[in-house]
């Protein structure tokens, strides 16, 4: 997860990163990955695709699966 974050730090500034387990049916039999599920804000799809080709490139990843949903960041520091 270092080296992730090293690469996310370096094209994003910042972001938030979750562990998690991916699974589906080969088969008929269960597989099961290691996963990182990992949110951004207020970038572009260039600077994403960058990021994704870095990792598929250093984690040896067949692919990176990205999911873009409209969203507006906002920070609230109170009343």
């Amino acid at each position: 997860m270092e080296r992730a974050k090293e690469i996310l730090i370096r094209h994003f500034g910042g972001f938030t990163i979750q562990e998690a387990c991916g699974g589906w049916e080969d088969d008929g039999k269960l597989c099961q990955e290691y996963a990182l599920v990992i949110d951004l804000s207020d970038t572009t799809a260039e600077k994403v695709r960058a990021a994704a080709d870095e990792m598929v490139k250093t984690f040896r990843q067949s692919s990176v699966m990205i999911q873009a949903n409209p969203t507006r960041t906002e920070f609230c520091s109170g009343a």
